[in-house]
């Protein structure tokens, strides 16, 4: 199931839970950035989850290293599950 969560949106979340400006979000945002430790990943995780109404696996969580990476499981070009 494709789930509907537009890009700037998303990017609002993330820019929330990281704390930078919205304006330094884009596809490069990456795990390397400072901003980008294990905790705001957790968190960043529970906001889109909550948001878009879907549980991601453990193993999705993993492999999201970039924004870009984030935006395609949540656009459905990556596997994700609704919550039931």
């Amino acid at each position: 199931m494709v789930i509907k969560m537009e890009s700037l949106e998303l990017k609002l979340i993330f820019s929330k839970v990281m704390g930078v400006p919205i304006e330094t979000v884009d596809d490069d945002f990456s795990r390397q950035n400072q901003e980008w430790d294990s905790f705001n990943h957790l968190v960043l995780i529970a906001e889109i989850e909550k948001k878009a109404n879907l549980q991601l696996s453990m193993e999705e969580v993993n492999k999201i290293n970039t924004f870009k990476d984030l935006h395609n499981l949540i656009k459905g070009n990556g596997k994700n599950t609704t919550k039931q």
